[in-house]
């Protein structure tokens, strides 16, 4: 009986195989792939584009290490080189006390504004520290000697007494603006 099972399933998977292919063989259900393998054999073939061609990496050199950072505040500095002896009636006055903004650079101090008070104009400076501090003519700040000489509503001028390198000293003008 068992045998009688396994031979009608053998019988019937052979019966399938075989109507599978009729049916793959048969011209008409072909017909629609075959037009439509003409169709695209018809159509003019395209061309591809060729690569493009690549640049080889050039490394870049640095040459301008001693020049100012481009990404630091400017500043205006004249220096006057003399010509003749040394002038030595120019020099910093050791002997007053240091007020609490001379602690820092120029670089880093700031100008936030201005208020005027008492018909004089003081401006007012951020340390980079969270601080803001008030100033006017002849107030001190910076590291160089700089002594506060005009205050303006957009602009603080002063005059920095730094070394000349022949052992005296020079004058040189710097400028705080508003940053907006």
């Amino acid at each position: 009986m068992i045998s009688l099972i396994y031979r009608f399933r053998v019988a019937s998977i052979a019966v399938l195989a075989l109507s599978a292919l009729v049916g793959c063989s048969s011209e008409n259900g072909m017909k629609d792939l075959n037009n439509f393998v003409e169709k695209v054999k018809e159509k003019p073939s395209g061309t591809i584009d060729p690569l493009p061609q690549f640049l080889s990496y050039e490394a870049f050199s640095y040459k301008a290490a001693r020049l100012r950072d481009p990404f630091s505040p400017p500043v205006d500095v004249v220096i006057q080189k003399k010509k003749g002896p040394i002038d030595y009636s120019i020099s910093p006055d050791t002997n007053r006390p240091k007020e609490y903004l001379e602690n820092f650079n120029l670089a880093t101090l700031k100008m936030v504004g201005s208020i005027e008070r008492d018909a004089s104009v003081w401006a007012l400076i951020n340390d980079g520290q969270g601080g803001i501090y008030t100033v006017t003519d002849g107030n001190y700040l910076g590291l160089n000697h700089g002594r506060v000489t005009e205050t303006t509503e957009g602009h603080l001028y002063l005059l920095e007494i730094v070394p000349d390198g022949q052992g005296g000293w020079l004058e040189r003008p710097q400028r705080l603006a508003v940053e907006e």
